[in-house]
């Protein structure tokens, strides 16, 4: 029986996290809505619903690191995105859950019944923990909301790289050369500088300007080298895609594609298209393993269904870039 009980606490607590994560992300999309903001993704876990060329599409579009969930939201466009507010999206989620921790813990002490006083007592412990979580200013595998709104405040070139970066990502239905290139513009300045490098070495990359991409990407790490950061992976991800576009000797290939980068695209590519394309070129431009490249290309193909028109534009024209350039 304590086994049971053991098993039907930890069920609750599950539950009542991915509520309480639901509950996060609504704030987000709210309080975005509030401040002028469009509706763009709402993920939880896994499933996300997009809109996409004036649609509303479900996917499976696979867990990113370091998040349980996410709102996507395209802030107005602006001649002055410094003016644009920020702050009051990043700290939406961590209010509805101090909010929902405020009203939960009352009702538990309120009600009678144990079943439901445990919901809201859980409730609230959760809540109040997910606000914390957020809104204390903290990095690791990514920026909380917390670290986002410090950086925001004391640097202007951050606040213009996240506008930016919101921006890009609001528009799912374009790859990033057909966005104006005034989004992938270098901030010299800021924490996110080198955050800004890699998105304008994307945008380099789907213009087929590899070379300049290569050099981008080669400083595009943060200033703390002991932060774990999901962007140094994504920066030489792309370094290797870009060096193996230019056909690059085998040392230098080998030297970017360490065990560590091996790990990341291995687990990245089962749902993500973008790494998909990297292991394709991989395989049939250094490897020329056409077998081991026709799978990965497969694989891109499947993807195209939980990956954003944008996405899927982008990648398979440079797959046959990839393709012109094995022949």
């Amino acid at each position: 029986m304590k086994l049971l009980g053991a098993v039907i606490i930890i069920i609750a607590v599950v539950l009542i996290y991915e509520l309480s994560t639901v509950i996060h992300e609504l704030g987000h999309l709210i309080m975005g809505r509030l401040t002028g903001y469009t509706f763009v993704t709402y993920r939880i876990g896994p499933f996300s619903v997009t809109k996409e060329n004036g649609r509303l599409r479900f996917r499976n579009s696979g867990n990113i690191q370091g998040t349980a969930g996410q709102c996507i939201m395209l802030p107005p466009e602006s001649d002055t995105p410094e003016a644009v507010p920020v702050a009051l999206y990043y700290f939406g989620g961590g209010l509805f859950n101090l909010l929902t921790a405020l009203i939960s813990l009352p009702i538990g002490l309120a009600v009678d019944n144990r079943y439901v006083k445990a919901f809201f007592f859980l409730l609230a412990i959760v809540s109040a923990a997910q606000a914390l979580i957020n809104l204390i200013p903290s990095k690791t595998i990514a920026a909380n909301d917390g670290y986002n709104m410090m950086v925001i405040r004391r640097s202007p070139a951050d606040r213009l790289t996240l506008y930016n970066s919101l921006r890009i990502t609001g528009r799912p239905e374009h790859s990033p050369s057909e966005l104006p290139e005034k989004y992938y513009t270098c901030q010299e300045e800021g924490e996110y500088a080198y955050v800004s490098r890699i998105m304008r070495a994307y945008y380099l990359i789907d213009c087929r300007k590899f070379a300049e991409a290569e050099e981008l990407l080669r400083n595009s790490t943060p200033d703390d080298k002991k932060l774990i950061d999901i962007f140094q992976l994504e920066a030489a991800a792309f370094l290797l895609l870009c060096m193996l576009m230019r056909n690059a000797d085998a040392a230098s290939i080998e030297k970017v594609y360490t065990d560590e980068l091996q790990k990341y695209l291995a687990v990245a590519k089962a749902r993500q298209i973008d790494k998909r394309l990297i292991m394709y070129a991989y395989q049939l431009l250094y490897r020329k393993d056409k077998a081991a490249a026709e799978e990965e290309y497969n694989g891109m193909i499947k993807l195209r269904s939980s990956s954003s028109a944008g996405e899927v534009k982008m990648h398979l024209t440079l797959a046959e870039e990839v393709r012109k350039r094995a022949v």
